[in-house]
């Protein structure tokens, strides 16, 4: 098993001038304020959502290149609200 490829192609979708355009774009525009936490120096109204240059990367690079297939489900949580069993939950369904 080649765990590089996996990194390689993180890598890839992280340094995509595309996203990295829209990214500078973004925050360009958008409204901006400070966090109230030491780890978000600045946070972006963006879609409605406060979010951190990082996760606004996250976000745009997910759009740019996540391709939803007709049968994919995607749940998701907050972490420490009840994951294992949101888990447990699931895989019962």
């Amino acid at each position: 098993m080649n765990h590089g490829s996996k990194s390689n192609e993180a890598e890839e979708y992280k340094s995509d001038p595309k996203t990295s355009n829209k990214l500078e774009e973004i925050m360009s525009t958008v409204p901006k304020r400070k966090g109230a936490w030491l780890m978000f120096n600045d946070l972006y109204l963006y879609e409605g959502f406060w979010c951190s240059s990082f996760q606004l990367e996250g976000i745009l690079c997910a759009q740019d290149h996540f391709k939803p297939q007709p049968n994919d489900v995607i749940l998701s949580s907050t972490p420490k609200s009840g994951t294992t069993w949101f888990k447990a939950l699931a895989f019962a369904i």
